[in-house]
């Protein structure tokens, strides 16, 4: 979202203000142009509660797949929201998005190197905990993956 009141609050780490700014930046199209996603598209999603359509989070393929059939997957739940199975669903979404193309054979993500609510998340939709690796952007982290036969 290219909101600067947004970006700014999600680098203070003001979850409050950033939820309100996406409630105002994307809010008022929720009703009219939501949708269930039916193919993977490598993009972020905002995700609204189906009930309430109060924005909950985002999560996103962090980029296309890779040559050798990899995508990693990524995901958010504003705080006021935390605790009640969003992530988990959208992991298991992102998951079963992947799955529908024929190219994916693997999905990953890294977590903080502790067991944590993501840790158990990741458990929930199946995914293997395969070890610490080094990444370049976060540094030390763990690396979770689930992969599909695509015979």
């Amino acid at each position: 979202m290219n909101d600067p009141e947004y970006r700014d609050a999600l680098r203070q780490g003001n979850w409050a203000r950033a939820a309100e700014r996406v409630h105002a930046v994307v809010g008022p199209t929720v009703p009219s142009s939501a949708k269930t996603i039916e193919a993977p598209t490598w993009e972020w999603y905002f995700v609204a509660d189906g009930a309430t359509r109060d924005l909950v989070g985002q999560c996103a393929f962090k980029a296309p797949p890779t040559d050798e059939g990899v995508v990693e997957i990524a995901y958010f739940t504003y705080p006021v929201f935390e605790g009640r199975g969003y992530a988990t669903s959208m992991a298991g979404r992102l998951i079963g998005l992947a799955s529908m193309s024929p190219t994916i054979g693997r999905v990953v993500e890294h977590t903080l190197p502790h067991l944590s609510a993501s840790t158990r998340v990741l458990e929930k939709v199946g995914m293997t905990f395969v070890g610490e690796v080094m990444d370049p952007e976060d540094g030390r982290v763990w690396r979770w993956e689930i992969e599909r036969d695509l015979r």
